[in-house]
Order: C-alpha cells, then structure tokens, then sequence
C-alpha cells in the first residue's frame, strides 16, 4: 500500500511539473524571407495598421512595440496597439528606427499579446501603399490586460497545486 501511494504522488507530481513547464511553450523563429509583392503581404497578414510608436521593450528574445493606430487597413486593432518580434533581426525581428508612422502587417494568435510581426511579413516605415485602400478608424479599446503571460502563470499554478497534492499524498498520516 506505501509503495502504491508512493508511486501515485511521484506520478501526479511529474504529471504536475510537465504541465506547468510545457503547457505554453514560446515560439521559435527562424528568418529566411522570399521575396513577396504587396499583394502576397496583404493576403498573409491578419492586421495592417498605420500608426507610430509609443514604447519599444526588449526581454530576453522578444521585441514589444506599441503603437498608436491611426488607420486600420486589415482586421482588428485598438487605439493603443501591441505588437511583439522576435529581438533579433537574424531571427527575423523587425527593428524599427524613429517613431514612425510605420505600415505594420501583423499576424494574429502568436506572442503573449496575440499580434507578432516579423521580417518578411512587410512592415515598414512611411506611408501606406495604395493597395490597401483608405482604412478605417481603430477600435477605440484599449489592449487588454489579461494576456497570454497570465494564462502562462496560471497553467505554472496548477503545476504547483498538483505538486503540493503529490507532497500530501506522500506525507500524510498512514491508517
């Protein structure tokens, strides 16, 4: 019966820590772009917006920019926009020099912020080309504050909680 609990809490506890330490990998990029008219980046992006930017962030690997939209071509995006890179050119991260205005195309579901951009998707600073059409107005929202990197936080949570159950099972009194 000892030997039975004590399989049991190892179980739960790696089942715990795997859960915690895998359950939202980050992307890895690799940067080898073709070259592309404006017509293949319009059809690829999920968001083109104009707008300048606001903050620049560097963590680790990722670049964070946020912009203030003015004009939305493609898609959805706030008055006050996030969008993340990888930190490196050579891992096709955008670098954007000055404020703007920048063309950003975007693709939506990735980063902790939900919009990633990179090297061959066709951001660039000046105007918007005339493929894309007089826009309209950003939504005026703000970006949430309840991102990915929360989320990441509470699957890391559960890791813990099963990892304090499997310690329980193990310690607890015997009958």
């Amino acid at each position: 019966m000892r030997a039975l609990r004590t399989v049991t809490a190892l179980v739960i506890a790696l089942l715990g820590l795997t859960w915690g330490v895998w359950a939202a990998p980050t992307p890895a990029y690799a940067c080898s772009c073709a070259r592309a008219d404006t017509a293949d980046q319009i059809s690829r992006a999920d968001v083109i917006f104009s707008g300048t930017v606001v903050s620049d962030e560097t963590r680790s690997t990722t670049r964070r920019y946020v912009f203030a939209v003015d004009r939305v071509f493609k898609g959805d995006a706030s008055v006050t926009q996030v969008v993340e890179t990888s930190s490196s050119s050579a891992s096709c991260g955008v670098e954007l020099a000055g404020p703007g205005p920048f063309v950003v195309y975007a693709q939506a579901g990735g980063g902790r912020t939900g919009l990633t951009t990179n090297l061959c998707g066709g951001t660039t600073n000046g105007p918007a080309p005339a493929a894309l059409g007089a826009g309209s107005a950003p939504t005026p929202v703000e970006e949430p504050l309840f991102s990915s990197r929360t989320k990441r936080y509470g699957f890391i949570g559960i890791g813990v909680v099963c990892l304090g159950i499997a310690v329980y099972l193990y310690r607890r009194p015997r009958v």
